[in-house]
């Protein structure tokens, strides 16, 4: 079940994952997956009897494994990419300061 945040909005991607939902992004096993996590190669936070990854977690995992740098930024790092459907005015354009 999807539920809204405060503002009334629905986020666009999951602020944690599940163990399942971590092993079906990286495209590999439960059980693998189950093993990073447990291992603290994947660092995950247990609410009550669930294990969540944080997206921040699981984005640090994949620039260390890819060599990488990691994002200074992570808000940056995690929030949807805006939209380019706009193009930027041209020098001079729609800028009263020319």
């Amino acid at each position: 079940m999807t539920r809204a945040n405060a503002s009334g909005e629905i986020p666009a991607e999951p602020v944690v994952y599940t163990v399942e939902e971590v092993a079906r992004l990286l495209r590999i096993s439960r059980n693998t997956a189950y093993n990073l996590v447990s291992q603290g190669v994947i660092p995950s936070l247990r609410l009550s009897k669930s294990i969540r990854v944080p997206q921040w977690s699981l984005l640090q995992y994949l620039s260390s494994a890819s060599g990488s740098p990691v994002p200074i930024d992570f808000e940056v790092a995690i929030s949807p990419l805006k939209s380019v459907d706009s193009p930027r005015p041209i020098s001079g354009e729609g800028n009263p300061r020319g």
